[in-house]
């Protein structure tokens, strides 16, 4: 894999959505460090927040804002000389997406405002973070980019509807490419989203008490338990990060790319390597989590050979650094 110029981003003026969240925050600290001479966030501070930016919260242009209905009348000053747009703002706390009104104006109508706005604005390229849960479930085999895609749950179903609308939006000649990641995991993750419950809380557990031998079990609330069935795609956030920023590199538009490990993990297998990394007593096995998707595996083998990006870190040396960074 290729390496990035430190200067990559020099000269650009860059907006981020999400961009006190948990990857969205990890991309704004890559781009300050390839050099973009700006950098614009807008955060709704709902699930992110300022202290996830860490020693860049000084030099970004936080805009706090909630994506919906009115997100034109908030977001077109900050729009103003913006060279790239990375979309990264989402529902994705469990307790958020029952709501189903609020899931629909934040990933439906303030997605397409935002989109036609940037047009207007005249920014060159958007990366859209998009999700495996466009595709819906599957029982074997990896998902593939041209997969007809049939999401079960209004998150999928909404992150699909986004991949459209940005399409449609762009036709007029502003360049995109969206991004569907696997579960992303990593330091400053939220045990609250619906992304990789189990890791936050299995860590937060052993933090809590470092005698427990069962995720979830010292008062966090919540028994993401295993009997070793599902099976998930991990992607180190670094990883997930490096693919937005060579999507947004690239001079390929148009397009959508699988962002993930390739490589499905148990239950079971992620528990065993959570106790090896921190030192624990092994997890039992109980009842499973409820799962919407329990077979999840994304074929990346697209993004490899137009993007130029592999994944990097091992799910072990992955969940090694975030229990380090949990400790701190």
């Amino acid at each position: 894999m290729s390496t990035l110029s430190p200067d990559a981003f020099a000269g650009k003026a860059v907006m981020v959505t999400g961009g006190c969240g948990f990857i969205g925050s990890h991309l704004v600290r890559r781009l300050y460090a390839l050099g973009a001479a700006r950098v614009v966030v807008l955060d709704s501070l709902g699930s992110g927040t300022r202290e996830n930016l860490g020693d860049t919260l000084a030099d970004v242009e936080l805009v706090p804002i909630s994506f919906g209905i009115d997100v034109k009348n908030r977001i077109e000053p900050p729009l103003v000389g913006i060279d790239y747009l990375f979309h990264f703002a989402a529902e994705t706390r469990v307790s958020t997406l029952s709501r189903t009104n609020q899931v629909l104006r934040s990933h439906v109508d303030g997605t397409h405002g935002l989109f036609e706005l940037a047009a207007k604005a005249g920014v060159q390229r958007v990366v859209y973070a998009s999700s495996f849960y466009a595709y819906g479930p599957r029982t074997g085999g990896p998902y593939v980019e041209d997969d007809v895609p049939a999401p079960n749950t209004l998150y999928g179903i909404t992150k699909l509807t986004g991949e459209h609308l940005l399409a449609q939006v762009c036709a007029a000649g502003m360049q995109f490419t969206s991004l569907r990641y696997a579960s992303v995991y990593g330091p400053r993750q939220s045990p609250h989203s619906l992304y990789c419950p189990l890791i936050a809380h299995s860590f937060d557990s052993l933090l809590a008490d470092p005698g427990s031998s069962v995720p979830g079990s010292s008062g966090t609330g919540a028994q993401p338990t295993t009997t070793g069935v599902d099976c998930e795609d991990y992607v180190y956030v670094d990883d997930a990060v490096d693919a937005a920023v060579r999507a947004m590199l690239s001079p390929a538009s148009g397009r959508l790319f699988n962002i993930s490990s390739g490589i499905a993990h148990s239950d079971r297998q992620l528990l065993d390597t959570i106790a090896s990394v921190s030192d624990s007593p092994s997890f039992p096995d109980n009842q499973s989590t409820s799962n919407v998707l329990p077979y999840s595996l994304s074929d990346n083998s697209a993004a490899r050979r137009e993007l130029g990006w592999a994944p990097q870190v091992p799910l072990e040396d992955g969940l090694r650094r975030c229990w380090e960074h949990r400790k701190l």
